[in-house]
C-alpha cells in the first residue's frame, strides 16, 4: 500500500503545470469579458456550464495540490516552502500596493473614495443590482457588502493561481 503512495510524487509537478496552464486562459477569458462588455451585455450572454465546471474543477484540483504534502518529494517540498514564503510577502504587501496604485491610476476608484460611494454609484451607467431602498444608508450598506463579497471572490479565485505561479517560478529558477 505504501509503495503506491510513494510514486505519487511523479504526478505532482505535471498536475501543477496542468492546473496553471488550464486556469490562466479560463480566468483571462472571464476577466476579459468583464473588461470589454457592460453588465447588461454580460447578463444577456448565454452562460457556459462547461466553462464553469472546468474552472471549478481545476480550482479544486489546485486547492488539493496546495494541501497534498504526501504527493511532494523533498525537492518539491523545498520549492513549495520557498513559494509559501514568497506568497506570504505578497499577502502582506499587495493590499498596500493596490491601494496606492488604485488611488494614483484609477479615476473611478478615486471618485468612489472622494464621494463616499453614493455619488459614484449614481454616476455609473449600469450600477450593480441594488435593493429598492429609499434610505441612502441601506444603499451604502449594500454597496459595502457587494464590494467586500466581490473582493473575497477575487481573492479566492486568484490565490491558488498566484501561489502556483510563484511555485513554478521557483521551480524554473532551480532547474
Amino acid at each position: 500500500m505504501k509503495e503506491r503512495f510513494k510514486k505519487l510524487y511523479r504526478f505532482y509537478d505535471p498536475l501543477v503545470d496542468f492546473t496553471v496552464y488550464m486556469m490562466i486562459p479560463l480566468v483571462l477569458y472571464a476577466k476579459g469579458l468583464r473588461l470589454f462588455m457592460t453588465r447588461d451585455e454580460l447578463i444577456a450572454l448565454p452562460t457556459s456550464p462547461a466553462h464553469d465546471m472546468i474552472f471549478f474543477g481545476v480550482w479544486i484540483l489546485m486547492v488539493f495540490l496546495f494541501a497534498a504534502k504526501f504527493m511532494r518529494d523533498e525537492f518539491a517540498q523545498k520549492i513549495w516552502n520557498r513559494a509559501a514564503s514568497t506568497f506570504a510577502y505578497f499577502v502582506v504587501f499587495l493590499p498596500y500596493v493596490l491601494v496606492v496604485l488604485s488611488g494614483l491610476f484609477v479615476k473611478d476608484i478615486y471618485l468612489w473614495f472622494e464621494a463616499g460611494g453614493v455619488a459614484f454609484v449614481d454616476s455609473l451607467d449600469t450600477p450593480p443590482p441594488f435593493p429598492t431602498a429609499k434610505d441612502p444608508a441601506d444603499v451604502r450598506q449594500f454597496v459595502m457588502f457587494y464590494g467586500v463579497f466581490e473582493t473575497l471572490i477575487e481573492i479566492f479565485t486568484w490565490s491558488p493561481v498566484l501561489f502556483f505561479a510563484i511555485y513554478k517560478f521557483h521551480r524554473w529558477r532551480d532547474t
